[in-house]
């Protein structure tokens, strides 16, 4: 089930609740390390975690709801593989604009945009594996990553604004999800389905990607800064 803006910020607004009222200073302590985390990260790395709506504002539960993201991928829960689509975004109206902008990809992608819903946007599916960077975190400022396998699957598609809870929520119920920010030439695709090195059949999958190793970490280490 996918889950709308209003369930997800529900549910992180309960989280925030019952996390101060537990432990108000790691709280606090917590919620410091995420405000210095986002201030530090690069443009890019913001712009994939959310892009509120200009009356919105980046209160505590999504706040928690970045930190969510961000922990999950900077430890290895979720992986991340990035495509170049060419080009940004048009807006959510522009169905067929953006259509046509996400036919130009891969023949290996296949994407999909419905227009802007309180659902999913669109579908992004990995006709074949691609490589995937995995965070093996070794300290809150730094990204150590190593390289994975995505095999083929099919991804939630977010265009432009979206709320960090609901990307959280939908994550945490194991959704596959890709975003499309507004300003962005491409599509970070997120999930926990992954393999690694020591996975039977990995160099079988890595002889199928059509990218390559170079590419996938040096659009990482251009794009995923903090």
């Amino acid at each position: 089930m996918y889950v709308s803006n209003g369930m997800a910020r529900q549910t992180q607004e309960e989280a925030v609740k019952k996390f101060r009222k537990d432990n108000p200073k790691l709280f606090y302590d917590t919620m410091a390390s995420i405000v210095d985390f986002y201030e530090r990260a690069s443009e890019a790395y913001r712009g994939f975690l959310c892009q509120l709506y200009w009356r919105q504002t980046l209160d505590d539960a999504e706040l928690l709801a970045v930190g969510k993201i961000h922990a999950a991928i900077n430890v290895g829960d979720m992986a991340i593989s990035i495509v170049d689509v060419g080009c940004e975004p048009a807006s959510d109206k522009a169905v067929e604009t953006n259509c046509e902008r996400l036919a130009s990809l891969l023949p290996s992608v296949k994407a999909e945009f419905w227009g802007g819903t309180q659902d999913e946007d669109g579908k992004v599916e990995f006709l074949l594996p691609r490589h995937c960077a995995v965070g093996r975190c070794t300290n809150e400022k730094s990204f150590s990553k190593v390289v994975g396998i995505m095999p083929p699957q099919g991804f939630c598609l977010e265009v432009g604004y979206l709320s960090a809870s609901k990307f959280w929520n939908n994550l945490a119920m194991g959704l596959p999800m890709a975003r499309w920010p507004y300003g962005s030439r491409y599509l970070y695709c997120v999930s926990d389905a992954y393999v690694g090195t020591a996975t039977d059949g990995f160099w079988d999958l890595v002889a199928k990607c059509p990218d390559t190793i170079s590419e996938c970490v040096s659009l990482h280490d251009s794009l995923i800064k903090f």
